[in-house]
């Protein structure tokens, strides 16, 4: 029994000792209780119940009235602690260098039932955890655990969940004797145990409901393939090492836009699974033996009856877990096992409240219900849980409800029934009518509103998350993904990102339905005709630049390849009856035709670029070089399997064979001599192409690689990877500055970089041929449903990427008619842009960086701030100087005009803003914030009344006219990078040095909502200008789309490779412009709601070899 002073003798020992790393707490403890045994086992156990790894309680032994040492000694027997000696090992052994094919790095931990090391395996190259079964714990039920946990962690695949690479076993030296032990190979989580790393990172309330919310998506997984973990606690739960203050953001209802560590739940070696094959599993479990750790039990664990464990007992663990998060300690404290035990069973814990005021409201009603001692009173699966933070976090309705008077007292009368009972009956007697209805009619009401509620609620959730799928078919280049996601959005709710994905979906210039079935296209030498040949039978020509159909002609066969004669008005096909035919395009009649491989067919032909040579490859043979006028041979070229691509050079002076493996053979057009064997990166290359220069050859594989091989040599030079899918067609510009590549979508990449651009989306179906013209201006491509496409490339395509500036880009600005952008940056030059992307002007305009640019009202001047101190003004197109203020001795970090057209303000470097007119240039007034740190971002309200601006310190709000400071937003201390006002003046957004962007009430400095998401110091904020979206640029190279009503963000845009300062949304609200750190210029056009330019036109079906009438 501990007396008064002992048990605060030994809350002292327990405050020092719980805050020791785990290697030096052992020697601690013996050093300070030595002499004392029972103060000794009572430390013990107040820190097994506070989470240090413990491990299964014998509930016999506890029903037995063992003395207190006893028990403690019974659960410590049983529980992994770090250093603990091995059987049959001194501790001062050498570690195995390997075991199997794993080269081990250092111990990890050890237990009652194994050792768990560090490994690297060579093949794949990876870091795991090695788990051995301990020397001397092969027992069939330590096996039958081992194989357990092998067979649960080989179910799943998440995440959040560690994952197993590989079971087996190993012989392993035990004092100089080989002895053969089971092992698993898991996945190596770098962390720290979920509590420990929200404290250190000082994650807020919100963060940390964040964090379990995912915690749950984990432990879902395992319950929908019917495992019940049994064992959930922090120190089970481990976050991974990456950077604490990205945090994870909430996105919508169902789904978290990940920012940041990802936990990882571990130790599935007591889960119990259900749904099948439970008896044999539960033979695992002793009738009465409880499993798991002991403060983290639910009370059906406790009670040791196995057949009542579900899935609502992991529920409850998880609750104890948020409470711990929330609260800072554990719902249940005891100095004994025995005293934690019946307090798990009968008592509820502190309200979490009464501990952290924060806890409070929503979160509060959610976590008790999770803690409720009535299993049937908890959440129903722990998806229940996850869902019901995500609401609380979204500021949604919750599910669960605070436990009603009436069941609050049902359970004070169960514990006090003697004294209450009369008390209750006359209670009830008197108030159960009248509380009765109150009550129901409350919750009729309450429900009504509840349900349309989340019926809309829900209606934004699956929006968001369908814009969420079709950005993931966007980045995957998956078009007909694309535009099928697009279509199942509902029409009342598509925004900005809706149109913006929906623009980027299908690119293409031109469509038409030439064919109905799998064809291909080529260019005529002098780029006036296409022709295209399909297996419908059926070959067509096009007019190359309107599309229009100008004839049409019929085979006796399908179709799979074409090629123009140069110098002539003809063209060659081959198809499935083995036969080369050439045709004539003006007469559209039948010139020659000679069968080539009776019973095989033609695959590929090209034309010599001088006409007087066709090449041909197919099945059977090799390559036949015919003469194109005759059609007899001239020469014949050895090849060992079917022909799938053949391609003369430039020059004509050599013929390049690929022939359907990883084989790419290099011969002498004139003499057939085989100047070079090249062998691709991967197998069944089905296209080849020269560079425009002939001293490289491309090959497009089966696996979505483009090898690119010294024509001379046959050397392996560069790969282009683009997925997995085969890449079945290419094309090279005549510049030879672009190389495109066909597989559900255009590839596109730099040939003199190697650096890959963005993919050309339209196709629904495999992408079967592309050519380019010889202007080198538009890409035709055709795919297997027959659909031929022109795409404008080179200098007639529209660039969304304008590049010029040489250091980062620190200002951008859209004209009032949204015709031009401007942009302005470290190279202190301004540059003039036309909204499609082409350069205007340039001119140099601050010494040293400039920092901001803005358009007058009316469009005619262009205003610019710099490091030099100085706002100046510029007439607008030609960039001519119109004057000069010279406004600080400090920098100036941004600048705004007034909506009256009249008068400009800057931001200045010492902590005032400066107001003057436009006109004469005269200064007006001058307002100083609190502190004189520098004024990073400004902004004025749409009716010129009020000023923000942004410091490191806080966010200031000054009254115009009177040039008083309004407030300090309060809250905003890290929020002073940016600034802007919505269009109805209504709100403030800010971007914040903690990844966080807020929005504030205008009017009284309220802070409304706070967004989360980014990766980095949040640098640029802009409205649109209906206000239904608001886009924020940070130092982690992400644009966020947000819908500010919801604080959900719509889009998360990549593709910038530095942080984005600077954003500027078009006055229509079609597109917004990005400045960068890497120098470039983007502008993210969201286009219309409909497709524009597509032209669509029957299939002709007639059978006649005549010209079709365009």
């Amino acid at each position: 029994m501990l007396t008064p002073s002992r048990m605060s003798l030994l809350e002292q020992l327990f405050e020092e000792a719980v805050g020791l790393p785990d290697g030096e707490r052992r020697a601690w403890i013996e050093s300070h209780c030595a002499q004392d045994t029972e103060l000794r086992a009572e430390l013990l156990g107040l820190l097994r119940a506070d989470g240090v790894p413990s491990a299964p309680v014998d509930r016999p032994a506890l029903r037995a009235g063992l003395p207190q040492q006893a028990l403690e000694r019974a659960a410590a027997a049983a529980g992994m602690e770090r250093g603990g000696a091995l059987p049959g090992m001194d501790r001062g052994d050498a570690l195995p260098t390997r075991i199997d094919r794993y080269r081990i790095v250092r111990l990890l931990g050890e237990g009652g039932m194994g050792l768990v090391y560090e490994a690297e395996q060579q093949n794949p190259q990876r870091r795991v955890a090695l788990k051995l079964l301990r020397p001397g714990m092969g027992s069939p039920e330590a096996l039958r655990r081992f194989e357990q946990e092998a067979q649960l962690l080989g179910r799943l695949a998440h995440p959040g969940i560690a994952q197993i690479y590989e079971a087996g076993s190993a012989e392993v030296l035990v004092e100089g004797t080989a002895v053969r032990q089971p092992f698993l190979a898991m996945e190596y989580v770098d962390g720290e145990p979920l509590t420990q790393y929200a404290d250190r990172a000082r994650l807020d309330l919100r963060t940390r409901v964040a964090l379990l919310a995912e915690v749950c998506d984990g432990v879902h997984h395992a319950h929908q393939r019917g495992i019940i973990h049994r064992d959930l606690k922090p120190a089970n739960i481990l976050v991974c090492r990456e950077d604490a203050s990205a945090a994870p953001t909430v996105s919508s209802g169902s789904r978290v836009m990940r920012g940041g560590p990802q936990p990882k739940i571990l130790d599935f070696g007591v889960a119990r699974v259900v749904a099948e094959d439970v008896g044999a599993m539960s033979m695992l479990t002793a009738a009465g033996q409880i499993v798991g750790t002991l403060p983290y039990m639910s009370p059906e664990q406790v009670s040791g009856d196995a057949g009542e464990i579900d899935v609502r007992s992991d529920v409850y663990s998880l609750g104890v877990v948020l409470y711990e998060l929330l609260c800072g300690r554990l719902p249940h404290r005891a100095t004994s096992a025995a005293e934690l035990v019946s307090r798990i069973s009968r008592e509820s814990p502190p309200r979490p409240s009464s501990v952290n005021r924060q806890v409070r409201g929503d979160i509060e009603t959610i976590l008790l219900k999770a803690l409720e001692k009535d299993r049937n009173r908890r959440y129903a699966s722990v998806a229940q849980f996850g869902q019901d933070l995500r609401r609380f976090l979204a500021d949604e309705p919750i599910e669960a409800r605070r436990a009603s008077a009436l069941y609050v007292l049902r359970k004070t009368v169960a514990r006090h029934r003697v004294v209450a009972s009369l008390a209750m009956a006359f209670v009830v007697m008197m108030m159960a009518s009248s509380v009765g209805l109150a009550i129901l009619y409350g919750r009729a009401e309450s429900a009504r509103g509840s349900a349309q509620q989340r019926a809309e609620a829900l209606r934004r959730s699956a929006y968001f998350n369908t814009i969420a799928l079709a950005q993931s078919a966007f980045e995957s280049e998956n078009g007909g993904l694309l535009a099928q996601r697009l279509e199942e959005c509902a029409a009342d709710m598509r925004g900005w990102e809706w149109r913006y994905l929906r623009s980027r979906s299908d690119v293409s210039r031109r469509v038409i339905a030439a064919h109905e079935g799998s064809s291909k296209v080529r260019c005529a030498p002098d780029g006036r005709l296409l022709v295209t040949v399909s297996t419908d039978r059926r070959a067509r020509l096009w007019d190359a630049e309107s599309g229009a159909a100008l004839g049409q002609m019929r085979s006796e066969t399908m179709l799979d390849t074409a090629a123009f004669i140069p110098g002539s008005t003809r063209f060659a096909a081959g198809g499935r009856d083995g036969a080369v035919q050439v045709w004539d395009a003006e007469t559209c009649e039948r010139a020659a035709r000679r069968v080539m491989r009776p019973g095989g067919r033609i695959t590929a032909v090209d034309a010599s670029p001088d006409g007087r040579r066709l090449a041909v490859g197919g099945t059977g043979r090799g390559v036949e070089i015919l003469d194109a006028e005759t059609l007899l041979e001239v020469l014949e070229l050895p090849s060992e399997q079917t022909v799938a691509s053949i391609a003369y050079s430039a020059d004509g002076a050599r013929l390049a064979v690929a022939s359907g493996t990883d084989h790419v053979a290099v011969f002498d057009a004139e003499s057939g001599m085989r100047l070079a064997e090249a062998r691709a990166a991967g197998l069944n290359v089905s296209h080849v192409r020269f560079t425009s220069d002939g001293s490289r050859v491309l090959a497009g594989d089966g696996a979505g690689g483009i090898s690119e091989l010294d024509a001379a040599s046959g050397a392996l030079l560069r790969l282009h990877q683009r997925g997995t899918d085969g890449v079945a067609a290419l094309a090279v510009s005549p510049d030879g500055a672009l190389l495109l590549s066909g597989t559900y979508a255009l590839g596109a990449w730099e040939l003199r970089t190697g650096r890959k651009l963005p993919a050309l989306l339209g196709h629904e179906t495999r992408v079967t041929a592309i050519d380019v013209s010889p202007d080198g201006r538009t890409a035709y491509s055709i795919d297997d449903a027959g659909m031929l496409r022109f795409w404008s490339i080179g200098a007639d395509a529209e660039s969304h990427t304008l590049a010029g500036h040489r250091d980062l880009v620190r200002g951008v600005a859209v004209s009032p008619d949204g015709m031009m952008i401007a942009s302005t940056g470290r190279d202190g030059d301004i540059r003039l842009w036309s909204a499609g992307g082409k350069l205007l002007r340039r001119w140099a305009a601050h010494r040293g960086w400039g920092k901001a640019v803005e358009f007058s009202i009316d469009g005619q001047l262009l205003f610019s701030c710099g490091f030099d101190g100085t706002v100046r003004s510029w007439r607008i197109p030609d960039g001519t100087p119109a004057g000069t203020i010279h406004a600080s001795p400090q920098s100036l970090r941004d600048l705004a005009v007034f909506p009256d057209g009249r008068r400009i303000a800057a931001g200045c470097g010492d902590g005032t803003v400066r107001i003057w007119g436009i006109a004469d240039g005269v200064e007006l007034a001058v307002l100083r914030a609190p502190t004189r740190n520098i004024i990073n971002g400004l902004a004025i309200s749409p009716d010129g009344q009020r000023i923000v601006a942004g410091q490191r310190t806080g966010v200031c709000v000054w009254h115009v006219e009177s040039g008083l400071s309004e407030r300090v937003l309060e809250g905003g201390e890290e929020s002073g990078n940016s600034v802007t006002f919505s269009p109805d003046g209504s709100l403030i957004a800010t971007g914040g040095s903690d990844a966080a962007v807020r929005l504030w009430d205008a009017g009284s400095g309220r802070l409304v909502r706070t967004l989360r998401g980014h990766r980095g110091l949040v640098q640029s904020v802009a409205f649109s200008p209906d206000g239904s979206r608001l886009v924020s640029g940070c130092f982690g190279r992400l644009v966020l789309v947000w819908d500010p009503r919801e604080g959900k963000p719509a889009l998360v845009i990549r593709e910038h490779h530095g942080g984005i300062p600077a954003l500027a949304f078009s006055p229509s609200g079609r597109f917004f412009v990005s400045g960068s750190n890497d120098s470039m210029v983007r502008i993210w056009d969201g286009g219309s709601s409909e497709r524009g330019g597509i032209e669509r036109r029957p299939v002709a079906n007639s059978d006649g070899v005549a010209p079709i009438d365009p």
